[in-house]
């Protein structure tokens, strides 16, 4: 009785580890970069959110153990509308609660936030670079910016700052680019 116990529980351990290994495998073979074709859809689907008006956000956090960039109107946006589509996603959305502004008070009295849902992109290819990247400008300067993080090389944290025809100009630039290619 007791080899037989033995023998079960061998069997159960060795198929929850072929099962392991089967995800891990799924997990391995999943394309966790963008196509082509699903870059060229961000960039005239962020084209068109920014015609009709959505307003540019930017935050640079410097906050230990939380740094991340965010661009409104650039290809780092984590907001749902900006990738839309499960197949564009690296992990599952989030619900994370921000603070802005008034922020207002649960019903315990606590501080409440606006609930949003906030989505990680797939990674971009070399040749996916945001509108907004300098390395997609000539200049010697401009150049020799390409080893930094995108927020030193991204026009709408430049001095000059972003205008809306601006954002719309690079974009189309893009756009074409993909479409001689």
């Amino acid at each position: 009785m007791k080899m037989l116990i033995n023998k079960i529980k061998s069997l159960f351990k060795s198929s929850k580890n072929a099962e392991k290994t089967k995800n891990a495998e799924e997990i391995e073979s999943r394309d966790i970069h963008l196509t082509d074709e699903r870059f060229v859809l961000f960039l005239r689907r962020q084209r068109e959110r920014i015609t009709f008006g959505v307003p540019l956000k930017k935050e640079d956090s410097n906050c230990s153990g939380n740094k991340y960039t965010y661009c409104s109107w650039g290809a780092c946006s984590g907001d749902l509308e900006t990738w839309p589509d499960l197949e564009d996603h690296l992990f599952p959305i989030k619900e994370i609660e921000i603070f802005e502004g008034d922020i207002g008070f649960d019903k315990d009295g606590g501080p409440k936030g606006k609930i949003i849902k906030q989505v990680s992109s797939k990674y971009r290819l070399e040749n996916q670079f945001c509108p907004f990247d300098k390395k997609n400008f000539k200049t010697p300067e401009e150049k020799q910016m390409g080893s930094m993080g995108c927020f030193y090389r991204c026009k709408a944290f430049s001095r000059e700052g972003l205008t809306k025809e601006e954002a719309l100009r690079l974009y189309d630039i893009r756009i074409k680019e993909f479409s001689i290619t």
